[in-house]
C-alpha cells in the first residue's frame, strides 16, 4: 500500500513499523515509548503530537525489512 506523508509517498506492508524518534542538540536520537506502530496514521498523529523547543529535535522513521528510512524530520 501507498501513503501520502508530510508530502512523501511511502510505501509499506504488513511487516512495516513506524516511529517516532526525539534528540537533543547534536545527541542521538530515542524512541519514545508508546510510538512503534504498525500503522502509518497512527504513527503520524504521535509525530505531529510531540512538541519540540528549546535545541530539542524529532523524526519520524519506517523500518521495512530491517532497512530504516527517515521519513521526515524537525528541529527547533
Amino acid at each position: 500500500m501507498i501513503i501520502t506523508i508530510d508530502g512523501v509517498d511511502v510505501e509499506y506492508d504488513a511487516n512495516t513499523v513506524f516511529r517516532t524518534e526525539v534528540g537533543k542538540g547534536k545527541g542521538a536520537y530515542k524512541d519514545i515509548r508508546y510510538t512503534e506502530v504498525g500503522y502509518p496514521l497512527t504513527a503520524s498523529r504521535w509525530y505531529k503530537g510531540v512538541n519540540i523547543g528549546n535545541g530539542y529535535k524529532k523524526r519520524f522513521v519506517m523500518i521495512k525489512d530491517g532497512k530504516r528510512t527517515v521519513i521526515c524530520r524537525k528541529t527547533s
